[in-house]
């Protein structure tokens, strides 16, 4: 399984994304990123991080399972990396959120995407990523009001209706890389020792973020061919 994660816009949680994918599922990641501007090498063993420079291909990394954390334009220096990663993957994911400029940036990216091979629009999803919370946790994210804001933005500006998934605004994310456990883990698992790997009642907090993660992973693996 290969899954690029990828947006010409930063600071839209690529990277998180990225570690909770490969920590669920024991996969390695591949990214473009400047290695001082990356945190997932204090997380993962080295044998399952790759860093290349951008304007540098990724190997053909068949037989393995991958998640591409990319940054750049496809149409300046990060072309060799990016369409590297793009022509490997199963699933493509857009990370966005619900602001113009970031909605501006994440059309680019789509169109990107489309010159480079239209046909991968098929494999490509938006996630809906730092949707704040409004009323109850039980709130359906998907059918509110910011992720109907991402979804008219990409139908104007690029004529497509792509799938969207919802992830809340959260400090699951740091918790987690500190743990060096996935989001999952901490609001369900434990060490190997059998203590919790945070308070329960911080746990408590990460429940409706662990639910939209575990939604997320079984769309990506859904797209296991």
């Amino acid at each position: 399984m290969k899954v690029t994660i990828y947006n010409i816009k930063g600071r839209v949680g690529k990277s998180p994304i990225a570690l909770e994918l490969a920590l669920r599922n024991e996969w390695a990641v591949a990214t473009n990123e400047n290695p001082d501007d990356i945190t997932i090498n204090d997380v993962l063993p080295e044998d399952r991080l790759l860093i290349v420079n951008e304007n540098e291909p990724f190997p053909d990394l068949e037989g393995y399972d991958v998640v591409f954390d990319l940054g750049g334009k496809i149409s300046q220096n990060a072309a060799p990396s990016i369409t590297a990663a793009l022509s490997q993957s199963d699933l493509i994911l857009i990370p966005t959120v619900a602001l113009f400029d970031t909605m501006v940036k994440t059309n680019r990216t789509v169109e990107e995407i489309q010159s480079f091979c239209p046909e991968l629009l098929d494999r490509c999803a938006i996630v809906a990523t730092h949707l704040k919370t409004k009323g109850k946790f039980t709130r359906n994210f998907e059918d509110g009001e910011q992720c109907e804001m991402i979804r008219a933005a990409l139908k104007e500006g690029t004529g497509l209706e792509l799938p969207i998934i919802p992830l809340s605004e959260t400090t699951a994310f740091e918790w987690s890389r500190n743990a060096q456990a996935s989001v999952g883990d901490l609001v369900y698992g434990q060490k190997p020792d059998g203590t919790l790997h945070i308070d329960k009642f911080i746990a408590n907090r990460f429940k409706t973020i662990a639910a939209q993660l575990d939604h997320l992973n079984d769309f990506v693996l859904s797209y296991d061919h």
